[in-house]
């Protein structure tokens, strides 16, 4: 499973540095995005239904740490990692405050970035992994609810019954993909693919008498 990450910093050539030095594919992380103040990387969040950010304290508009307070109320899956040029104390304290996973001074020890990052992706993906399985068994329960109760078919429409059921089935069983699917799209083709998926149930349900 892909994770997807962005990089905050007000210095381009770091955010080019931290993105192109660290080979993330080879943790299964893809850098979605660079931000140069907290604002933009709000809205690269957003869109990108990101796990991941990497971001500097100090920076225009809306610093690192009004960033994660954001992003905690916002986004509290995002797991959030402070990259500073500040060797403060106070600094520190209000970043893991917020939530901040960890606070790394710059310049920035690759092995440790490394290792961190692994472990955080490690644990965002258990954690999308336990949504996935609550989801589909919601799903499932719902579904057999609805089917038993269902009264008995006629005799004529018993085939025509039978297979409305199969395709319900069907569909439970393509959750994790779909699952997987989803988390590749905008925000804006997730909703349009959230709809079809929607009138296409509404429509089973009622050509099988479950409405």
């Amino acid at each position: 499973m892909e994770l997807k990450m962005i990089i905050v910093d007000d210095e381009p050539v770091i955010c080019k540095g931290l993105r192109l030095t660290i080979p993330w594919h080879e943790l299964g992380v893809r850098v979605v995005g660079e931000a140069h103040n907290g604002k933009q990387a709000l809205r690269l969040a957003e869109k990108h239904d990101v796990d991941l950010v990497l971001t500097d304290v100090k920076m225009p508009e809306m610093d690192g740490l009004a960033l994660a307070e954001a992003l905690r109320r916002e986004r509290p899956q995002v797991r959030i990692v402070m990259i500073s040029g500040y060797d403060e104390f106070e600094y520190a304290r209000q970043a893991l405050r917020l939530g901040v996973e960890d606070y790394l001074l710059k310049p920035v020890d690759i092995d440790e970035l490394w290792q961190l990052v692994k472990r955080l992706a490690h644990e965002r993906r258990k954690e999308l992994d336990e949504e996935r399985e609550e989801q589909k068994e919601a799903l499932t329960r719902w579904v057999m609810s609805q089917i038993l109760s269902l009264p008995a078919p006629e005799t004529g429409r018993k085939e025509r019954y039978f297979r409305r059921v199969r395709g319900f089935w069907l569909c439970v069983s393509q959750l994790d993909a779909y699952a997987e699917l989803e988390r590749q799209l905008t925000e804006t083709e997730r909703k349009d693919l959230e709809n079809k998926w929607q009138r296409l149930v509404i429509k089973e349900l009622s050509g099988a008498g479950l409405t």
